[in-house]
């Protein structure tokens, strides 16, 4: 997986904005399928209507990403670039909404030290899979 902080994408001036931010999805999606692996773009600031906008809540996020991965029951990872691209602040979060990592800098990757994360993992993968039922 390769997740990139908010407004990575195309940097953090509005002079820099995407068009079309759905044509760089379709980038990103293409790069995904075509090496197997998930890839998270981020946000990014979006033109319209001569107006900027970035689809990041910045003073809600904590909230937001917590009340996601408890109301889909899954992990989010969340991350925010550094200086102009951000707060440099990465957390992730389990599916009951509570902070399991949380660093200041920009990881190189993400290394749960107790397996707890990997094991629930595959532990959901398996039984969505039909391997059997899910073992708490």
């Amino acid at each position: 997986m390769i997740v990139f902080f908010e407004v990575a994408m195309h940097g953090p001036l509005h002079v820099c904005a995407a068009q079309d931010p759905l044509v760089d999805e379709a980038v990103f999606q293409a790069l995904a399928a075509k090496n197997w692996i998930w890839i998270i773009p981020g946000s990014c600031f979006v033109q319209r209507d001569g107006k900027t906008y970035n689809h990041a809540a910045r003073k809600a996020e904590l909230a937001i990403v917590q009340a996601t991965a408890a109301m889909l029951s899954c992990y989010v990872f969340d991350g925010n670039g550094r200086d102009a691209g951000g707060v440099g602040h990465w957390i992730v979060i389990d599916p009951t909404g509570t902070i399991i990592h949380q660093c200041g800098q920009v990881p190189k990757s993400f290394r749960n030290r107790n397996g707890a994360f990997l094991q629930e993992w595959r532990r959901i993968h398996l039984s969505r899979q039909g391997q059997g039922p899910p073992r708490a």
